[in-house]
């Protein structure tokens, strides 16, 4: 068993004491004070020492032991722990805090590490306070995470620093990765939600796909039907050219251009004039005028006021007609003046070639009548395969644009669901084996915690019974620590019993805690006038207990009465 014991308190300065020294017995200390003597300061600079400042409430708690002369806390305890005497040295102000271990009797640095006592003892500050810490404001037994961890993994492991909670919290994170309570969130919910989607997508492609297919056969058709039509227009300029080489060429060119160009002319005519704006008569507007005319007519003299917003409402409406019709003449006007000076310009055009050629435009090749309708004839051949040559190249440039976009091959997203499924099939592997190893986890700690509350529950009675000389010697403790006591043959919770019988009850739970929890590595049993709720007889079988303990562990009382030296003197 390692022993672990408080040789020596050094207090520079911490709360109002100062300079300040306490030398303890490796067995039972009892130091008797009054009030303000710093008995709970002495206390918090052990915990100071030991777990430094802390978070939270511990912080809180601390910062108010903060010397009262304004200077940094600090100071030191020899501490014997397995054989070897370490000082653990802390200071701490608001700001910095700083710790450091020496072997006491060379002053050789052993560590640095603000945590080294929780390392080497395996003992956090929260299960220090709650079972060998015992305050001044009671003995109670609450529960910790820390505590709560410690039982647990002791009673699972055997081992206190081997977690079940951790083990358990890291599979419940482990299996959210892969689903979520809500199914949405977690790998597998994503994946299915990618194949989802993807399966969607293949729809989509594969029906895009076979318009593509489709547009790529018309586009490999219109090809053909272009280089046809191309290979047709060489032909007629090459016919068209042979029917002209009479001619002289300098005047069948410009003679041929103005002709085309007089021709192009009368077409726009014929075009410009088969389509005169139409002229349409708006008689809902004229309709309303009228009715509102009438309205105005018959109301006038039944109330003036209906009768001449009515008239009002006419004016306006016949307004509207008026100035639709005056519309529609100016466009009307507009369009005969344009018809006039295109046939004006192609009057002067035509007869500008007269002049020059001798003959109208429409006659120029007339010394050859089958020779003019044949040139006539190629040429609307011409035309008309050159429109349909570019009506053709219109619809390739289109098809190219459509078929280049958007080009996602069916095969390609079959590949890609095939992944994702294949992922899938891995991550609801992984997800079924953390559901096995959750539920083995979860069977072998429940069945191994069933070993654990009858150990706590014996060695807590036991306890209580030598407090109580055998008043009271069973009791059980569920998960949170709620105490039942048995009596009379009936079982009772402490809020049935005295002030005093609860704190037993208390202690006795801490030290069958302690026995347990730190069995080969017992530390000190701190008392803050703990005892003022229980009689001298009770007081007497407690400090017997302690002092004559099987685990013969160091013990610090401290007390403001002295009631209890007397019980001891009193064993």
């Amino acid at each position: 068993m390692a022993e672990m014991i408080i040789k020596k308190i050094e207090i520079s300065s911490f709360g109002k004491l100062k300079d300040f020294e306490l030398c303890l017995d490796d067995k039972i200390n009892m130091i008797t004070a009054d009030n303000e003597w710093g008995k709970s300061t002495v206390c918090a600079f052990i915990l100071f020492v030991l777990y430094g400042i802390g978070k939270g409430k511990d912080k809180k708690s601390a910062e108010k032991y903060m010397p009262w002369s304004g200077e940094i806390a600090s100071g030191s305890l020899v501490m014997q722990i397995d054989g070897i005497a370490y000082r653990l040295s802390r200071s701490a102000n608001a700001r910095t805090e700083k710790f450091a271990a020496f072997i006491d009797a060379t002053g050789e640095t052993v560590s640095t590490d603000s945590r080294f006592f929780e390392n080497l003892s395996g003992i956090g500050r929260e299960s220090f306070c709650r079972t060998v810490y015992v305050s001044e404001w009671g003995s109670e037994v609450t529960a910790s995470g820390e505590l709560e961890a410690k039982i647990r993994n002791l009673v699972s492991s055997g081992d206190e620093s081997v977690s079940f909670a951790s083990a358990k919290k890291y599979l419940e994170e482990k299996k959210k990765n892969y689903v979520h309570k809500n199914r949405s969130g977690g790998f597998i919910d994503k994946l299915e939600e990618l194949i989802r989607g993807k399966k969607s997508a293949l729809y989509d492609a594969r029906v895009k796909y076979e318009i593509q297919l489709e547009e790529k056969s018309k586009l490999q058709e219109l090809e053909k039907d272009e280089e046809k039509l191309s290979s047709k227009v060489k032909e007629l300029y090459t016919e068209l050219s042979e029917t002209e080489s009479g001619i002289n060429n300098d005047e069948r060119i410009l003679g041929k251009a103005t002709a085309m160009r007089i021709a192009e002319e009368k077409s726009e005519y014929e075009t410009f004039k088969s389509n005169p704006p139409v002229k349409k008569k708006n008689y809902t507007l004229l309709i309303l005028a009228a009715v509102f005319l009438l309205l105005c007519a018959g109301l006038f003299f039944v109330n003036i006021y209906i009768g001449i917003a009515c008239g009002a409402v006419a004016i306006i409406v016949g307004t509207l007609f008026l100035a639709a019709e005056l519309k529609q003449t100016a466009v009307r006007k507009k369009y005969d003046n344009t018809l006039c000076e295109m046939l004006d310009k192609i009057e002067k055009s035509e007869k500008e070639f007269i002049e020059r050629f001798g003959k109208d435009s429409e006659n120029f090749f007339a010394d050859n009548e089958s020779e003019g309708a044949a040139r006539a004839e190629l040429a609307a051949q011409i035309a008309k395969v050159s429109g349909a040559k570019e009506e053709i190249e219109d619809r390739i440039k289109a098809l190219l644009i459509k078929t280049a976009q958007d080009m996602i091959l069916p095969a390609e997203i079959e590949g890609e669901i095939d992944f994702l499924q294949a992922e899938l099939f891995d991550a609801k592997e992984q997800n079924e084996i953390i559901d096995i190893a959750t539920d083995l986890l979860q069977k072998s700690f429940s069945e191994l915690q069933e070993k654990l509350a009858p150990a706590i529950n014996q060695k807590a009675g036991e306890y209580l019974s030598e407090f109580t000389d055998g008043a009271y010697g069973s009791l059980s403790v569920d998960h949170e620590f709620n105490i039942k006591i048995k009596s009379a043959g009936e079982i009772r919770g402490t809020e049935n019993f005295s002030k005093g019988t609860q704190d037993a009850v208390y202690l006795a739970l801490r030290l069958a805690l302690s026995d347990i929890l730190y069995e080969g590595f017992y530390p000190p049993l701190i008392f803050d006038d703990s005892f003022s709720g229980i009689d001298d007889k009770r007081l007497s079988k407690i400090i017997f207990a302690l002092e004559n303990g099987e685990k013969n562990r160091q013990i610090i009382l401290f007390s403001c009465s002295g009631r209890e030296e007397k019980a001891k003197v009193g064993c």
